[in-house]
C-alpha cells in the first residue's frame, strides 16, 4: 500500500491582506454609524432631561408664583457672582441638593442678605437646628437619578486637574450638568466622573418689550445672567465660544426668525435652557435647548 503524503495548506499573504482589508473597510463603514447612534442617544437623553427640568420649573412656579430668578449679580458678603445656572440648581434641588429653602435670597453663599444661615444649618447646626432646617425645605423638584449635579470646583478643573477661578464664582455651589461628559476628572471625594457642562438658565422679564444689547437692563433676556460661568469654562478649555458675545446672543441665538417685523426672542414669557451639546461649546449648531 502506497502512503499518500498530505500537506496542510495555510493562508497566503495575499489572502490574509485581502481579509484584513475587508475588515478595515467594514470597520470604517460601521464606526461613523455607531458614533452617530451614540450621539443620537445622548441627544435624546438631553432633550428628555430638559423636559424634566421644565416640568420641575412648572412645579416650582405653582408653589411660589414665578420661576426662579437668573439675574447676573447678587450682593452677598462673600461673593457677588451667582449665575442663572446656579440659581436654577438651587431652585430645583437646593443649594446643597437637599431641597430648596423658601426664605432664600438667592445668594451665592446660601444665606440671606442679613447673614441668617439658610442651607448651612443643615450641616453645621445643632441636631435640632438641622432637623428644623430640613423640615422647612421644599422639594427637591427633580428626582434623584434624573439629573447630574457637580460642584463648580470640579467642573472648572482643566484636563490636568488645575483650578483657576479668576471670576470669583463660589466653587462650592452645585450646577446641573448636561449628559455630554467629555473628560474624566478626579472629584474632591476621590471618585472619578465624566461631568458635562452646566445647563444655562435665563429667566424672561415678562414686562419688557426689548431684545437689545444696548438696553440689557431692560431687555427680555440678559445675556450676562450666565456670562461669568461661560467665561470660566472658556478659560478652562482655552477656547472662546460664540455665546460669549452679546451681539450674537441677541441677534443670532435667541431671536425668533419667524417674527420679521422686529427683533423678538423665543419664549418671551418664560425662560431659556441651554446645553452646550456634544462639542461642549455654547453657541454652536449642536446646542440643545428648550426653544429651538
Amino acid at each position: 500500500m502506497i502512503a499518500v503524503e498530505t500537506r496542510k495548506r495555510g493562508f497566503t499573504i495575499v489572502e490574509i491582506l485581502t481579509v484584513v482589508t475587508i475588515i478595515a473597510i467594514l470597520v470604517g463603514i460601521m464606526l461613523p454609524a455607531i458614533t452617530m447612534v451614540k450621539k443620537t442617544v445622548k441627544e435624546t437623553r438631553q432633550k428628555a432631561q430638559l423636559t424634566t427640568m421644565e416640568l420641575a420649573l412648572t412645579a416650582f412656579k405653582n408653589d411660589y408664583g414665578d420661576y426662579p430668578p437668573s439675574y447676573f449679580m447678587t450682593y452677598s458678603f462673600n461673593n457677588f457672582d451667582y449665575t442663572g445656572a446656579q440659581m436654577l440648581t438651587e431652585a430645583l434641588v437646593g443649594w446643597d441638593l437637599m431641597g430648596f429653602h423658601p426664605d432664600s435670597d438667592w445668594e451665592s453663599d446660601g444665606d440671606k442678605t442679613s447673614g441668617q444661615p439658610l442651607y448651612t444649618l443643615a450641616v453645621t447646626g445643632t441636631l435640632q437646628q438641622q432637623e428644623d432646617n430640613l423640615k422647612q425645605r421644599v422639594g427637591p423638584y427633580l428626582e434623584q437619578g434624573s439629573y447630574e449635579a457637580y460642584r463648580l470646583e470640579d467642573i472648572l478643573k482643566d484636563q490636568s486637574g488645575n483650578l483657576n477661578n479668576t471670576f470669583n464664582l463660589n466653587i462650592k455651589n452645585f450646577v446641573l450638568c448636561d449628559v455630554f461628559g467629555r473628560r474624566t476628572i478626579a472629584l474632591n471625594n476621590g471618585q472619578r466622573a465624566r461631568p458635562g457642562n452646566p445647563i444655562l438658565y435665563y429667566k424672561a422679564r415678562r414686562n419688557s418689550k426689548r431684545i437689545d444689547r444696548n438696553y440689557q437692563d431692560e431687555s427680555i433676556y440678559d445675556w450676562r445672567d450666565n456670562a461669568t460661568l461661560v467665561k470660566a469654562i472658556e478659560e478652562r478649555d482655552n477656547k472662546q465660544f460664540d455665546l460669549d458675545d452679546d451681539l450674537f446672543f441677541y441677534k443670532e441665538y435667541i431671536r425668533d426668525p419667524r417674527i420679521e417685523d422686529r427683533d423678538w426672542p423665543y419664549r418671551p414669557d418664560s425662560y431659556l435652557l441651554i446645553s452646550a451639546g456634544a462639542d461642549g461649546e455654547y453657541g454652536t449648531i449642536d446646542d440643545i435647548t428648550n426653544f429651538k
